[in-house]
């Protein structure tokens, strides 16, 4: 049977433990906290589907090619909307962190 190390591998921070896993977008602005982290989050997160489209609807809507003013996420609890938030924040205020 195949099993799922057999087809990934995991980070140190899954190994460890030592993983960005509830969101709370509060922390932001708390030093102590891993969401103030510019440079964990970046590093942390993938570039799903989700966040490649909000990334090229912003990129749209900058060149004035997309007219509509709103990206509303949608979905149930755990679905990413808050890690999505969080990394496009640090995405759009990190310029340095970016282009690590």
């Amino acid at each position: 049977m195949l099993k799922v190390k057999d087809c990934v591998t995991l980070t140190n921070e899954v190994l460890s433990g030592d993983f960005l896993g509830v969101i709370n977008i509060y922390n932001l602005q708390d030093k102590s906290k891993p969401e103030s982290n510019a440079k964990r989050v970046l590093g942390l997160t993938y570039p799903t589907i989700s966040i490649r489209q909000v990334l090229s609807a912003i990129d749209e809507k900058l060149a004035r090619k997309r007219h509509h003013g709103a990206y509303i996420f949608t979905g149930g609890y755990g679905t990413g909307k808050s890690h999505t938030l969080l990394f496009l924040y640090h995405f759009l205020t990190n310029k340095i962190q970016r282009q690590e």
